[in-house]
């Protein structure tokens, strides 16, 4: 998706209506994430609060945008407003029915693993729809052609190269994909893989007994039991969200021992968990999707920026 947007921006005229895309996808983001509540489901209620707070951000968005432009025409505001409730009414819809699918899921499915994996599957889908309908929607009131294809087979030449502007944009996208949407990715993966927080560790403690003038020294073997807490939801998103960001400017600076020494200093701070093995697999496996998301948008970035892509 990224990749077709970055596409667009360098469409014949398409640049400053390019921005407005990645303007309102910023939007979209942070209205469907920081500035709502961690909820895959809503209610009624929360689905039109959730639907206004979209509206209000789109506006002021919309207004920034009216500010950019170097002239400003009444069919211009006409159509950003036609944008705006278009995309509103298309997200309303959408999230009714992804509200339905999730119902039916949580009726008929008895198999956790199968849950998480249909429940991923909501979640990147929605997504992704989200951002189709914002790049629908503009392209369909202001009738913008993509040529998408032509312009693929140039990026891949390595003929494109990225305004100012646009590159910043995509640099606050992927940096809000990476905090909010790989948080809540992982999050929604590691649910069904949460380890008992009771780990129990075997301790040998010596003893001494006295008999008279005769000391005896025992060896016992014990087992102590201790609770790993756990951090408060939003505190691990943005613990994740700083990781995957360090490890970003890692691959943006073409230095991968970096990410893994930092890989090595994370597994020594966990090192005395791993002796419970549910929890080892739950540790590697979050790791495994975090750690993987931080390196692929590293290089999207230098893609952005123009860099060579040096493995």
């Amino acid at each position: 998706m990224l990749t077709i947007l970055s596409i667009w921006l360098n469409n014949d005229g398409g640049e400053v209506m390019g921005n407005l895309v990645l303007a309102f996808i910023i939007g979209h983001l942070l209205a469907d994430f920081p500035f709502q509540k961690n909820q895959l489901k809503l209610t009624n209620k929360q689905m039109a609060g959730h639907i206004f707070i979209h509206f209000c951000v789109y506006i002021v968005l919309g207004v920034a945008y009216l500010l950019y432009l170097p002239e400003v025409t009444s069919d211009i505001v006409l159509k950003l407003v036609y944008v705006i409730l278009l995309i509103c009414f298309v997200h309303w819809i959408v999230d009714i029915g992804k509200e339905h699918v999730i119902d039916l899921i949580d009726e008929k499915e008895e198999d956790l693993h199968l849950e998480m994996i249909y429940q991923v599957c909501i979640f990147l889908l929605d997504q992704l729809t989200h951002m189709t309908i914002i790049v629908g929607a503009i392209s369909f009131v202001f009738k913008e052609n993509f040529h998408i294809f032509q312009q693929l087979d140039m990026l891949l030449s390595g003929i494109l190269s990225l305004e100012f502007s646009s590159q910043v944009l995509l640099t606050i996208i992927v940096v809000l994909l990476s905090i909010f949407v790989i948080g809540n990715l992982n999050k929604l993966i590691l649910g069904y893989f949460e380890p008992d927080r009771e780990i129990v560790e075997k301790v040998e403690i010596e003893e001494t007994r006295s008999l008279g003038n005769i000391s005896e020294v025992e060896r016992v073997t014990t087992n102590r039991v201790f609770t790993v807490e756990e951090f408060p939801t939003k505190s691990g998103l943005w613990i994740g969200g700083f990781e995957r960001s360090i490890i970003m400017m890692c691959c943006f600076a073409n230095n991968l021992i970096a990410v893994a020494i930092f890989a090595c200093f994370k597994m020594l701070a966990r090192f005395k968990q791993f002796e419970d093995k549910s929890y080892g697999d739950y540790y590697l496996l979050g790791n495994l999707v975090s750690f993987s998301c931080a390196i692929l948008l590293g290089y999207f970035l230098k893609f952005v920026w123009g860099f060579e892509l040096n493995f």
